[in-house]
Parts: C-alpha cells; structure tokens; sequence
C-alpha cells in the first residue's frame, strides 16, 4: 500500500479519535460542573444545545474510523482475514471492535431513542413528569461517561495491538 495513503490514514485515524474522546469527556466530566452553577431550565438547554452539536460529530468520526480502519488493517501482516485471531494482534483489533459496537450501540440509542424523548418533550409532543426527565437526563450522562471508559479501553487495546505488531 501506498506510504503516502497509510499516512493519511493513520492522521484522520487519530485525528477523529481525539475529537470523539474530546467531545465525550467534555460533554460527560467537564461541561456538566461548569454548568452546575445555573438554574436547571439553563443547564439542560445549554447541555442539550450542545449534544445536539457534537452528536453528528460523533457519527462522521465513527465514518472515518470505519474507511481508515480497514485501510490500516489491509496494510497490517498480521491481519489474517476476517474473524482470525492467529496472533495476539488480531486478537487486541477484534476486542477494540466489539468495544467499539459497544459505544456505537450506546451512541446509537442516545441518538435515536434517548435525544428525541427530550425533543419530544421540549416541544411539547410528549409529556414527561419531572422524575421520568431527571431519570432519562442522569441515563444520558451515564451512557456518556460509560463511553469515556469504553474509550479508555479502546485505547489500550490499540495500545496492545501496536507494541504486538
């Protein structure tokens, strides 16, 4: 493969991988306690406004990681093809992916079912008593900071991986 194309690769690789754990943990450790000084209707505006903004964010890193990813297993001796884990490479590559469907699926529930509840509710198409919405708003930064570990996991997989290439 091409030197100049694994490079590239390996550059949006980490570049997605540092805007998707940066907006994770900005969203899940850092936003909440710069906002806890509001009133509750200001915070969950602003946190709102500000999912809705990284959220397709997210997505488009999870495209890159996908068209890079292969790019860089292609290029990899140790990739023995799909599902073989032959050496403690592919080994560490195959967790990192299932770890991975785990952040997607969390990502993917927060998207399509988690989010519009609060749309729903924001715009009056959905009632919710006030328990029901503090229950869904502490889900949603569970699932954010369970991503930062998932996170955390990936990259010391990818650490793995590396040091047994």
């Amino acid at each position: 493969m091409a030197t100049g194309l694994l490079t590239a690769a390996y550059a949006l690789h980490l570049a997605a991988t540092t805007v998707w754990m940066g907006g994770l943990i900005f969203l899940s450790l850092l936003l909440p306690s710069q906002l806890a000084r509001l009133s509750v209707e200001e915070r969950q505006s602003l946190l709102d406004s500000a999912v809705r903004r990284f959220v397709p964010v997210a997505w488009l890193c999870l495209a890159v990681f996908v068209g890079t990813g292969l790019t860089q297993m292609a290029a990899s001796p140790n990739y023995e093809g799909l599902l073989a884990v032959g050496n403690p490479w592919a080994a560490a590559i195959l967790s990192k992916h299932i770890v991975i469907a785990g952040m997607v699926a969390l990502l993917a529930y927060q998207t399509w079912i988690l989010h519009p509840r609060f749309e729903r509710h924001a715009l009056g198409l959905e009632k919710l008593d006030p328990h029901t919405i503090a229950v869904l708003r502490h889900r949603d930064l569970l699932l954010l900071r369970i991503s930062v570990v998932l996170a955390a996991v990936v990259l010391v997989l990818t650490a793995v991986a590396r040091a047994n290439a």
